[in-house]
């Protein structure tokens, strides 16, 4: 009876795959564009379990031979592959259609697209090369030019003078450690949303916590939670910053089955799973994973939102190209390097260049579904560059020295500005503060009797300065020393310190392309500045630019006759965004993340 045990096998194969159609359904029917690719949609719900169905077909028919006849139906048969072929392909179908749809021509409006740190240094020689044919294509369609940032050039005031056109003294930012609490003046974002355009923010900084004047939120890396609006998206959070919603580690395969009902299209749920973020690895490829590894997830996410929400206006941040330009340009580019205590490691030369080129398909797929009507803004906040003085520092592990003083889980610790920030994450008892403050006082290298740092507090947090030179010298104490006293404890010297140097650093200016309707093909902006980029996007939507605002509409990019029709109008001033609650319920603190990613030192 082979011929019968074939058609039983390939009857349990069909039926295997008529399994997977409600789990299929349900997750279409709550992210439709999930099925968007057809061999991996075969793939999911008709070859997988068409196998395990095989398996089970075999089984029935080895094991239940009186079942064969029910089996051979050919009526049976045909109905079973009928319906399985029009469900997969209906499934498939409307996968494709949602996730190619152009959106609507009238929304949004205005797209603004952040690449923190992006530099025409590196983007020229790239678009040149064919590259990033996607900011290829927005140049050549649109106007580009430089974008002259402010000093000091630190992304979270840089991003929110962008955002408010206004100097750091004013907007009320300045420094990392702000949030939206700490805003004075109000933002393109703010001014759009109070004028009923549907607004929504994606990765921009200081937009924690988020709030429901937007159609959604999902905040910058400088978050202190997970949460976003709407709430169901939070993961993606959760994936940006290594944490879930009661501060521990990311679930990973939470993160996965949120994503694929949220937007994640197939392609980018596999190659979540081919990198888990949980497996130990060397710190420079985990740090090179968690920023790849997040784009697509994000760009899915944002799509989504798009689809659902129809903003008007909106923005999408990505910051690898800083974070990442920070600790691997001189593997990118050596030259200028060869005197650096730490060499050149051509394993990671590539890491840059394809950074940039994941951003540009990022870029990519943003235009595939927007409409020939929105205006589209790609900027940055600053540039990008070697920094060939930047010394190579000792930095202490501020973590192992607090483990061995039996305070494991009381501090986040940050390294800014030469000291350490010691933040308490629990409520610590009068007693309890003031052991700290005597361990801490009497910590000391195993060769020496002098304190190794000057204690002080600074608005709850404690600032331990260190009493000797940093720089990596082979005569300093720490380069010779056994290791540091601790409670009558010697942490060897290996477990004390790393030694850091950050080869990259931030230039003055950034990129700025505009791409739109009635905006001049060609044009080259030769004067444009972070502070002109509020009353510009003003202009572009119609609205009062304030007198407050120093910097100037970009008139130049407009076509001949736009202000014309669109003149520009002005307003004495808008009024500041409502005072904010800062809840630290449930915050995680942003010292450890800040740590390492050349923001600060």
């Amino acid at each position: 009876m082979p011929g019968s045990h074939r058609y039983t096998r390939l009857i349990g194969f069909l039926f295997g795959g008529a399994l997977a159609i409600p789990p299929a359904l349900f997750t279409a029917f709550h992210n439709p564009v999930f099925f968007s690719h057809l061999g991996w949609t075969l793939f999911f719900i008709a070859f997988i379990p068409g196998l395990i169905g095989l398996i089970a077909g075999q089984g029935i028919a080895l094991l239940f031979p009186r079942y064969r006849h029910f089996f051979l139906n050919l009526k049976i048969f045909i109905l079973v592959c009928l319906l399985l072929i029009s469900i997969w392909l209906g499934v498939w179908g409307v996968a494709v259609s949602r996730s190619s749809r152009t959106l609507g021509p009238a929304w949004p409006k205005l797209v603004v697209i952040g690449l923190d740190a992006a530099t025409w240094d590196i983007m020229d020689p790239m678009i040149q090369a064919g590259d990033l044919p996607h900011l290829a294509s927005l140049c050549r369609d649109g106007a580009r030019g430089p974008l002259e940032t402010l000093s000091p050039i630190w992304s979270p005031v840089i991003w929110t003078s962008i955002a408010t056109g206004r100097l750091p003294e004013h907007h009320g930012i300045t420094g990392y450690y702000g949030t939206r609490a700490d805003l004075k003046c109000a933002r393109v974002w703010d001014i759009t949303a109070s004028h009923g355009k549907r607004t929504g923010l994606f990765g921009w900084l200081l937009t924690w916590p988020p709030e429901n004047q937007f159609v959604f939120t999902i905040p910058s890396w400088m978050a202190r939670s997970t949460e976003t609006i709407p709430a169901r998206y939070s993961f993606i959070q959760e994936l940006n910053l290594n944490r879930d919603s009661s501060r521990g580690d990311a679930r990973p395969l939470n993160i996965l089955f949120r994503g694929i009902l949220n937007g994640w299209q197939i392609p980018t749920a596999i190659e979540y799973t081919n990198n888990p973020l949980q497996i130990p690895v060397d710190p420079d490829e985990a740090f090179i994973r968690q920023h790849f590894i997040s784009v697509m997830p994000c760009v899915d996410v944002y799509l989504a939102l798009l689809r659902e929400q129809n903003p008007q206006v909106t923005c999408f941040c990505l910051y690898g190209m800083d974070h990442l330009g920070h600790r691997f340009w001189k593997d990118f580019d050596p030259t200028g390097f060869k005197e650096s205590p730490q060499k050149p490691r051509p394993e990671y030369r590539y890491v840059i260049p394809d950074y940039y080129r994941l951003a540009d398909a990022a870029v990519g797929r943003l235009l595939a579904v927007l409409p020939q009507e929105t205006t589209i803004v790609v900027l940055s906040d600053h540039g990008m560059g070697p920094d060939y003085a930047a010394p190579a520092r000792y930095v202490f592990n501020m973590d192992r020295i607090l483990e061995a003083a039996g305070m494991r889980g009381w501090f986040s610790v940050s390294f800014a500005q030469r000291r350490y920030i010691l933040h308490p994450v629990i409520d610590l008892t009068d007693e309890q503060s003031e052991r700290v403050r005597k361990t801490l006082r009497d910590l000391s290298l195993a060769e020496q009797e002098t304190p190794l740092f000057e204690i002080s507090d600074e608005n709850g947090d404690m600032i331990l300065n260190p009493q000797m030179e940093m720089l990596v010298d082979p005569e300093s104490p720490l380069a010779v020393t056994e290791g540091l006293r601790v409670n009558g404890q010697l942490i060897p010297k290996e477990e004390l310190y790393e030694i850091r140097h950050l080869s990259g650093s931030h230039r003055s200016n950034g990129i700025l392309i505009v791409k739109g309707p009635e905006i001049v093909l060609g044009i080259r902006f030769q004067d444009a500045g972070v502070l002109d980029i509020a009353p510009t996007l003003l202009a572009i939507l119609g609205l009062p630019v304030s007198k407050e605002m120093p910097g100037r509409v970009l008139e130049e990019m407009f076509l001949d006759g736009y202000l014309d029709r669109h003149p520009i109008s002005w307003v004495d001033s808008y009024p500041p965004p409502p005072a904010v609650k800062d809840e630290t319920g449930e915050e995680i603190h942003i010292d450890d993340r800040l740590r390492g990613l050349g923001y600060i030192e």
